[in-house]
């Protein structure tokens, strides 16, 4: 039989174990979401390098292309537009 304080003892280290056990689980979640953050930051910052390109572009056009590249982009938007209300 064990003393009642190798009890307690074996008690605390089933305990630590489980805590371990916890501990390893919720730094995984982390190491999830941080690679999560990261694949949207990567998308954010794609995104505004487009967009950055495509407004200088569209401030050193002139006037006639200017508006010839709005009229094909908004065309553009109409077929994407319909096609989603289709689906």
């Amino acid at each position: 039989m064990s003393t009642k304080q190798e009890q307690e003892v074996e008690k605390w280290r089933k305990e630590a174990r489980e805590l371990k056990k916890l501990v390893k689980e919720k730094d995984k979640i982390i190491n999830e979401k941080d690679l999560h953050i990261q694949f949207l930051t990567e998308r954010l910052e794609a995104w505004a390098e487009r967009n950055w390109t495509l407004r200088t572009e569209l401030l050193n056009l002139n006037v006639d292309k200017f508006v010839e590249k709005k009229q094909k982009m908004l065309e553009g938007f109409q077929k994407d537009s319909s096609s989603k209300e289709i689906l």
